[in-house]
């Protein structure tokens, strides 16, 4: 996982292509810079999960395989630490009650 990735993804997407891997990133929205995102092998199988926070910024992602796995990264931005812990714990319950398909 990478956290302030000051990446569009793009080039950078491009050039990890080119020697087996993935670039999954989430781009911060509304401001300059920064991000989430995974570094994954090109050959690991994986769906992007739909994620909406408002605290910090979210990239969860489920690998296909024998055993699924969900993973996300969580990078807080700010001093906004109460709605965060409110929101994380929101967020983790939400996730435990989706079932990995």
């Amino acid at each position: 996982a990478v956290v302030s990735t000051q990446s569009t993804g793009e080039s950078v997407g491009a050039e990890l292509s080119e020697i087996g891997f993935n670039l999954v990133s989430a781009a911060r929205k509304g401001k300059r810079g920064g991000g989430v995102a995974f570094l994954l092998r090109s050959n690991i199988k994986y769906s992007r999960c739909k994620t909406q926070t408002l605290s910090f910024e979210c990239l969860e992602i489920f690998v296909k395989g024998t055993v699924g796995l969900r993973l996300a990264v969580v990078y807080r931005t700010g001093n906004n630490h109460d709605q965060f812990i409110t929101e994380f714990e929101e967020k983790k319950k939400y996730s435990a009650l989706i079932p990995l398909l």
